[in-house]
C-alpha cells in the first residue's frame, strides 16, 4: 500500500491528539461513542444466542415452544442493546457536528493566528505560500472530511473486534479463520482503493483539460476565431483524445476493481464454509450450542461487509494524512512566533520616541540577488516630518519596513532610542503600538464607517465627537450627513445594503483610521495615491494640523507634499543620496531638484502652509 498504515496515519493522529488538546472532553466523547457502538455488537448477539438456544432446548425435549417469562432475560439484553444503538447513533450525530465545527473554528483560528504573525520575509518565500495554502485547504471541508472518515473507521473496526471476540467464545480456531479472511480482504481491498484514489487524483488534473477544450469549443467568443483560422477540428481532435485516455484508464482500473471483488467474495464464501465445517466438528463433539452456530455463522458474514465498508474510510484516510501533516507542521512551525517567550537579551524601548537611526543598512529580498538598500545611514528626530522620495524601485516602501521591523537588515542595524530592534527579540508589537500608518494597498474594511475608524486603536475608550472630528478633517463630512445610518452605515458591497465609497474615500478613511492612533510615529506610504493632485495639498494641510507634532514619514511620487516637509530624504537605487529640505535642495540641483521641475506644473499654485 505505498507507506506503512501507522506512518501514513501519522498526521491524521498527531492533527487528532493537538484537537484533543484543546478540547479533550468532546474529542473523547467523540472517540468513545463509536467505540461502544461498534462493540454492541456482542450483547446483540449474544442474547440471540441465548434465545436460540432455549427455543432448541425446548422443543429438543418435546416440550414445546418455551414460555416467553423463560425468555425475559435474553429478550431484555436485545431489546435494551437496540434501544442502546439508536441513541449511539443519535448522539454519534450530535457530537460529530459539534467537534467538526468546533475543530474547523480552532484550526482556522490557528492558521489566522499563524499568518498575522509570521514575519513579512516569510510572505517573500513562494515555500511559505504553499504551505499556508496547503494548511488553508486542510483546515476546511479536508479537515471535517477527516473526522468524517475517522469516526467511521473506528466504528466498523469496533464492531469487527467485536465479532473476532464473540467467535472466539465458540473456539480460538474460529476466530483466527475470521481473521485470516478478512485480514486478506482488507489488505488487497485497500491496495485497490488507493490505486483508485491516486488515479482519480492525477486524473483531476487531466479532466481540467479536457474540460478547457470542451468549454472552448462551446465558447461564442472563441467560436468566432476558431470558424475563420479552421482550427475546431484540432480542438476537436485534442478534446477526444483526452477522454477516450481518461475513459480507457478509469475502465481499466473498474475491470482491476471487479476481478479483485470477485476473488475476495470467493475466499470470504470459502472461509464461510470452513467456518461451518469446523463449527459441524465441534457441535459433533458437543463443544458448540445451536445458538452458537447461528451466532458465528451470522458474524462471519456480517465481518465480510464490515471490513470492505472499513477500506474506504481508511484509504480516504491514508490519501489525506498528507495534508493532515502538513497542518501539523506548519503550525507546529509557527508556534514560537505566536507565542514568543523574551530571553535574557530582550531590551524594551526606554521613554518617548527621540530618534529612530539607520546605522550602516543593507538589504535585499530573500531569492533576489540586488539589494534594495545599500548602506543606508541616517538619522529621523522626534516631531520631524520627513519625505521619502525617489523613482520607482528605488528602496522607499522597504526602507518603512526596516523602520517598523517588518524585516531585519542583511546588514546594519537599525534602532529606536538607541534600542536596536533586533534586540527586541521578536517583542515588536512595542514599537507597532507606538505607530499608525496608511500603505499604499490599505484594506478596505466592510464594516461600519464608526469601526473604519475605530480600527486603528482598538484599545482606545470610544470618541463619536473625536471620530466626527477625524472624518471632517479629512474630508468626508458627506458620509456623515447622508441620509443613512451615520457612523453606524455599513461600507463596501460584502454587506446587504452597505455603501460603496470611491477609491480616494477609501484612502481619505485609511488616513482618519490612521490619525485615530493616539501614536508617536505616523507612516504614510503613497497615501494620497488615488486622489487628485486639486486635493492632495488640501489632504496634506488637514493631515499637518492632524499630526500635532508627531514624527511623520511619508513616501509620495508627486513631490508636492515634500515641499513642506522638515527634511526630504533622497534614494536612488538603494542609496541615500541626498538630505536636505526643499530649499537645500533645490539649490544643490541634483537628483531632488531634477524630479521636483519635472513635476512643478502641478504644483506652481499650490498654498503655503
Amino acid at each position: 500500500m505505498g507507506s506503512k498504515p501507522e506512518h501514513a496515519l501519522h498526521g491524521i493522529i498527531a492533527l487528532l491528539y493537538r484537537i484533543g488538546r484543546q478540547m479533550p472532553v468532546i474529542t473523547l466523547l467523540w472517540l468513545a461513542i463509536p467505540i461502544c457502538s461498534g462493540l454492541l455488537v456482542l450483547p446483540l448477539l449474544t442474547s440471540q444466542k441465548h434465545m436460540i438456544d432455549s427455543v432448541v432446548v425446548k422443543v429438543t425435549g418435546g416440550n414445546g415452544l418455551p414460555d416467553i417469562r423463560s425468555l425475559w432475560l435474553p429478550l431484555s439484553l436485545f431489546l435494551g442493546t437496540m434501544l442502546l444503538q439508536a441513541a449511539a447513533a443519535s448522539l454519534r450525530k450530535v457530537t460529530d457536528e459539534v467537534l467538526q465545527h468546533r475543530a474547523a473554528g480552532l484550526i482556522q483560528h490557528e492558521i489566522h493566528m499563524a499568518a498575522a504573525s509570521a514575519s513579512l520575509e516569510n510572505f517573500e518565500q513562494a515555500a511559505f505560500h504553499d504551505r499556508l495554502h496547503r494548511a488553508q485547504s486542510a483546515a476546511g471541508q479536508d479537515l471535517i472530511g477527516m473526522l468524517r472518515s475517522g469516526v467511521d473507521a473506528i466504528q466498523r473496526l469496533s464492531s469487527f473486534v467485536g465479532m473476532v471476540i464473540l467467535v472466539a467464545q465458540a473456539h480460538w480456531i474460529l476466530s483466527v479463520i475470521l481473521f485470516a479472511i478478512n485480514g486478506t480482504a482488507f489488505y488487497y481491498r485497500m491496495k485497490i482503493e488507493l490505486a483508485v484514489r491516486r488515479q482519480d487524483k492525477q486524473l483531476t488534473t487531466d479532466g481540467r483539460r479536457s474540460d478547457y477544450w470542451f468549454q472552448q469549443l462551446t465558447d461564442a467568443g472563441t467560436l468566432k476565431e476558431l470558424k475563420l483560422f479552421g482550427s475546431a477540428p484540432y480542438l476537436i481532435e485534442q478534446w477526444s483524445r483526452r477522454t477516450l485516455e481518461q475513459r480507457r484508464r478509469r475502465f481499466a482500473m473498474r475491470r482491476e476493481e471487479n476481478k479483485l471483488g470477485t476473488w475476495i467474495t470467493l475466499l470470504h464464501i470459502a472461509g464461510a464454509f470452513g467456518c461451518l465445517a469446523a463449527m459441524m466438528q465441534f457441535m459433533q463433539q458437543g463443544q458448540m450450542t445451536a445458538g452458537l452456530i447461528v451466532i458465528v455463522f451470522q458474524a462471519v458474514f456480517q465481518s465480510q461487509g464490515v471490513m470492505l465498508s472499513l477500506s474506504w474510510p481508511v484509504s480516504k484516510l491514508i490519501m489525506q494524512s498528507g495534508k493532515a501533516k502538513d497542518l501539523v507542521e506548519f503550525l507546529n512551525d509557527q508556534a514560537p512566533i505566536m507565542r514568543p517567550e523574551r530571553s535574557a537579551n530582550y531590551e524594551a524601548i526606554p521613554g518617548d520616541l527621540k530618534e529612530i537611526r539607520f546605522d550602516n543598512v543593507t538589504f535585499g529580498y530573500p531569492n533576489r540577488e540586488h539589494v534594495v538598500l545599500d548602506e543606508v545611514t541616517v538619522s529621523i528626530r522626534a516631531g520631524e516630518a520627513i519625505a521619502l522620495v525617489g523613482d520607482n524601485g528605488s528602496g522607499k516602501t522597504t526602507f518603512l519596513k526596516l523602520l517598523l521591523g517588518f524585516y531585519e537588515p542583511c546588514q546594519g542595524s537599525v534602532s529606536w532610542n538607541g534600542v536596536h530592534l533586533s534586540s527586541m527579540d521578536g517583542q515588536l508589537g512595542e514599537i507597532w503600538q507606538r505607530t499608525s500608518s496608511v500603505f499604499q494597498d490599505h484594506e478596505r474594511y466592510p464594516f461600519t464607517l464608526r469601526d473604519n475608524v475605530t480600527l486603528g486603536d482598538l484599545t482606545r475608550r470610544l470618541d463619536d465627537e473625536e471620530i466626527l472630528r477625524l472624518l471632517k478633517a479629512c474630508g468626508l463630512e458627506d458620509l456623515i450627513h447622508k441620509p443613512d445610518r451615520g457612523l453606524d452605515t455599513p461600507l463596501g458591497q460584502v454587506v446587504e445594503g452597505g455603501r460603496e465609497l470611491s477609491g480616494g474615500q477609501w484612502q481619505r478613511l485609511a488616513i482618519a483610521r490612521a490619525m485615530y492612533r493616539q501614536s508617536e510615529l505616523v507612516v504614510l506610504d503613497e497615501p494620497t495615491a488615488a486622489i487628485d493632485p486639486a486635493s492632495e495639498i488640501e489632504i496634506f494641510e488637514q493631515f499637518h494640523r492632524l499630526r500635532q507634532g508627531k514624527t511623520a514619514i511619508f513616501v509620495s511620487h508627486r513631490l508636492g507634499w515634500a515641499r513642506f516637509a522638515d527634511r526630504i530624504l533622497v534614494l536612488d537605487q538603494g542609496r541615500l543620496i541626498e538630505d536636505g529640505n526643499h530649499e537645500q535642495l533645490l539649490a544643490k540641483g541634483g537628483k531632488y531638484a531634477s524630479l521636483f521641475h519635472d513635476q512643478a506644473q502641478w504644483y506652481q499654485e499650490s498654498r503655503s502652509i
